[in-house]
């Protein structure tokens, strides 16, 4: 069963009273797939940049009211920050913790990217957090607009590991012409050399949005079986806090 995203700009809808799939069409009609086509296409764009707005909103106002506008601030002291973190815990706040840290680790991308943000689904932008290098980022995004989540992921993978990325065959996208290859600028290298590293990060950030789900559809009630849950749980922060400081001198991020 989907879970509701909180941050999902039709998560909610008020009246709602039919389900989905319930219309059905007259047996006289028959559907005009340009048409369809043409509106499914609208209706992505609509809906990527609703989602992409909402997350931007959010993150904003976290930066205003908790770090004065300072986004370098907000970047490397976040998770230290007690008052934010007293509103994550706030039972009242109706918008999931690994969301709105997620909103906070995108916001960064969203000002860099700019009008180009929206024009991008949100599967598209949780590939390129991975991606540090700004310029890279950049000639990602713009080919992105043509590729798919896997396509994407493809794209960066080859990049990092030194081959050459896959032409695009797909029409361009509204007013452009189709993405030319992404080229590494002057003196920038893949992380051929770790290629595990970026998959363990990945699998980690899954665990923690999966226990952040657990945690919001339970409020993870501790009973005898459990009593040292929260001791752990800050251990392992801690620990990982430790390892982000060993390997940010040696990182080789593109």
């Amino acid at each position: 069963m989907h879970a509701v995203n909180q941050l999902d700009p039709l998560a909610v809808l008020p009246g709602e009273g039919t389900a989905i799939g319930s219309v059905v069409s007259s047996p006289a009609q028959r559907a005009d797939a340009a048409l369809v086509e043409s509106v499914l296409a609208e209706v992505e764009v609509a809906y990527a940049a609703a989602c992409v707005a909402v997350y931007q909103r959010v993150a904003e106002i976290v930066l205003e009211r908790f770090f004065d506008g300072d986004l370098e601030a907000m970047t490397q002291r976040a998770r230290h920050h007690a008052s934010l973190a007293a509103l994550l815990r706030d039972p009242r706040l109706r918008v999931p913790p690994g969301q709105m840290w997620y909103a906070i680790h995108l916001l960064p991308q969203l000002r860099q990217l700019g009008k180009l943000a929206a024009e991008l689904p949100m599967s598209h932008h949780r590939i390129l957090l991975h991606v540090r290098n700004p310029e890279v980022k950049l000639q990602l995004a713009v080919r992105a607009q043509r590729l798919s989540k896997r396509e994407l992921e493809a794209e960066v993978k080859r990049w990092r590991t030194g081959r050459a990325p896959v032409p695009v065959s797909r029409a361009p996208g509204r007013g452009g012409a189709a993405a030319a290859p992404v080229v590494p600028p002057a003196g920038v290298h893949g992380a051929s050399d770790v290629p595990e590293l970026g998959t363990m990060v990945a699998d980690l950030a899954a665990l923690v949005e999966a226990l952040s789900t657990l945690g919001n559809r339970t409020r993870l009630r501790c009973d005898a079986r459990t009593p040292d849950w929260r001791h752990t749980l800050r251990r392992v922060v801690d620990r990982l806090d430790e390892l982000v400081d060993d390997l940010e001198p040696n990182a080789q991020d593109i």
